[in-house]
């Protein structure tokens, strides 16, 4: 199977290629404008397909539906740019070194992607704690005010689950094993699932390699990339005004809020896939990061008192400082991706 894709891509890269080559000299002297062209091509097709289909707030089951499948549909074409600057790669780059071993474009193509094997959880483990790190505040205050109802929620789940199979009574086990699918649900399933899984496959995966095949450091790579994230998260402006009915200045304020909070997060993702070359990993920290939501400092400030939530919102953050570098070592997470 992956032979016959192999002869697929193969075959698909020429046509692509000059499709590519086609829009001129510049690009070819240049390949950070290259690869600045390819990650905002990456974005339109992301953000593109979102506005196919008009007409429903994207929190309506429809929409979310919709965006979905149109969004899952895009990730099959955003490795394409990606796919292009593979052949380009110079023997002497020092991104080429985790190439050299691989036998096929195929291959290449997968481990620049970071769809790597192994253990997952060894991997995401640091990150995860790292997280946990940077949100105590957050996190402590969801786990005090919401993980009771959350455990007697998912307990009482459990609890129809295994009823119905006691009692052999398949229709019970079917319609218990749906629920979490009926569209009061659907935003976990956007959150949770299928938002962090193609926006990490599109902007982490699809764009941090050209930027490091085009000769960018890491750091640049990780301060740059999270900027066209940030920018996907704009067109939210037009769901407020619109559909919400909320005033254009106030719209405005929560898309800065959106893309000051999207591009930090971004950076940190953006670290975790260079350091880790596994997708997986972003994936995961992003799913926990979309659950965690926004912090809301207004409630945990009338529930603990400003002071003491400053503090901790101090320690948190000088802590994740300390930690990031010795937590992301690449050998802790089965990395890197390669460059530094």
């Amino acid at each position: 199977m992956l032979g016959l894709i192999g002869a697929g891509l193969d075959a698909l890269r020429w046509p692509l290629m000059f499709l590519w080559s086609s829009c001129g000299h510049a690009l070819r002297r240049d390949p950070l404008l290259a690869a600045l062209l390819g990650c905002g091509t990456t974005t339109a097709m992301y953000v593109g397909v979102l506005y196919l289909w008009t007409g429903l707030p994207r929190s309506h089951p429809n929409a979310i539906r919709i965006r979905m499948v149109s969004v899952l549909m895009a990730c099959c074409l955003t490795w394409i740019p990606l796919y292009l600057a593979l052949p380009n790669i110079g023997l002497d780059h020092p991104f080429y070194s985790q190439f050299q071993n691989q036998g096929s474009l195929l291959g290449r193509l997968a481990r620049a992607l970071g769809l790597r094997g192994g253990p997952l959880l060894p991997a995401v483990g640091c990150p995860l704690l790292l997280t946990g790190v940077l949100f105590a505040c957050p996190l402590g205050h969801r786990i005090v005010t919401q993980g009771w109802p959350l455990l007697h929620t998912c307990g009482a789940w459990l609890g129809e689950l295994a009823s119905g199979i006691g009692r052999v009574d398949v229709d019970r086990v079917v319609d218990v094993l749906v629920a979490p699918f009926e569209p009061e649900h659907l935003w976990r399933w956007r959150n949770l699932v299928v938002g962090p899984l193609t926006e990490e496959w599109a902007f982490r995966a699809c764009m941090a390699p050209m930027l490091l095949l085009a000769g960018c450091s890491t750091l640049t790579t990780v301060l740059v990339t999270p900027l066209f994230f940030g920018v996907a998260h704009l067109h939210h402006l037009h769901d407020l005004t619109v559909y919400q009915g909320t005033p254009l200045s106030r719209a405005l304020l929560v898309v800065a809020a959106q893309f000051t909070y999207t591009t930090l997060f971004g950076w940190f993702a953006t670290w975790l896939f260079i350091r880790s070359g596994n997708l997986w990993v972003p994936v995961v920290v992003h799913a926990v990061c979309n659950w965690l939501g926004l912090p809301d400092f207004k409630a945990m400030s009338r529930l603990y008192g400003q002071p003491l939530l400053l503090l901790g919102t101090a320690l948190s953050i000088a802590a994740f400082a300390r930690l990031l570098g010795p937590l992301t070592k690449p050998d802790l997470l089965g990395g890197p991706l390669q460059v530094m």
